[in-house]
């Protein structure tokens, strides 16, 4: 079961699905692709600290 975080991961990721992208978004928020995937997918939870890296660069890319 997917917790709020990792919807909404998965939905900001989902627009993009690309792999050379979500590789330059692990790559920009210092976390390896799998963790990334584990994200998104609500296996792992993470800190808060990436958690708002991750926003950063969602939000960052999403205005560009």
């Amino acid at each position: 079961m997917k917790n709020k975080f990792a919807e909404q991961l998965s939905l900001a990721l989902g627009k993009n699905k690309s792999l050379t992208q979500q590789q330059q978004i692990a790559d920009r928020t210092h976390v390896s692709p799998g963790q990334l995937s584990r994200l998104k997918s609500g296996s792992r939870s993470t800190d808060s600290q990436i958690r708002k890296s991750l926003a950063n660069v969602l939000n960052t890319r999403g205005a560009s």
